[in-house]
């Protein structure tokens, strides 16, 4: 279940332990957690199309990167862009959604937290990736911040992602 039919004790040790930490380590005000998600993606395809979460899985979101660096796109809402935003998966490769995308790495082992506009309504994505030859054969890196800056992604990504209700 999610929302407010959602119960830490459904989930196993180590999920409840990561949720309990980001509740109680004193950084984040946070409610109760309402929704868990495994995301698993192979073969170094880590796509996800600009989407906001559904509003009802609370304002907070944690996500838990692992196995694969991956380069997280947050891109504004439609109102705020002088032009409409890229659709053309190629513009996309090369140039981002949109000139005021905002990149965030996420290594391995990293938590990414958002809250606020970036959770409400800006969108976050994952574009497709660069293909590019390397000494060791072919290999699909992202890019950080500018087309040029690439980083090679492993064939498997893991995230977990932890999403938390208002402040009781």
């Amino acid at each position: 279940n999610y929302g407010d039919e959602f119960d830490t004790a459904s989930l196993s040790p180590a999920l409840a332990q990561l949720a309990e930490k980001i509740a109680t380590c004193g950084h984040f005000a946070v409610g109760p957690a309402r929704d868990a998600t495994i995301n698993i993606r192979e073969n170094s395809f880590f796509q996800l199309d600009p989407h906001v979460d559904p509003a009802d899985d609370g304002p907070d979101v944690f996500i838990l990167g692992l196995e694969s660096s991956v380069v997280l796109t947050f891109t504004p809402p439609e109102d705020l862009l002088p032009v409409p935003r890229r659709r053309d998966p190629r513009e996309v490769g090369l140039r981002s959604w949109s000139d005021r995308d905002i990149d965030v790495l996420v290594r391995p082992r990293t938590l990414v937290h958002f809250t606020g506009l970036a959770r409400s309504t800006w969108m976050h994505a994952i574009r497709a990736g660069v293909e590019v030859d390397a000494a060791d054969g072919p290999a699909t890196c992202d890019w950080w911040g500018q087309p040029d800056y690439l980083l090679r992604r492993s064939p498997r990504r893991l995230s977990i992602v932890l999403a938390f209700g208002e402040p009781v």
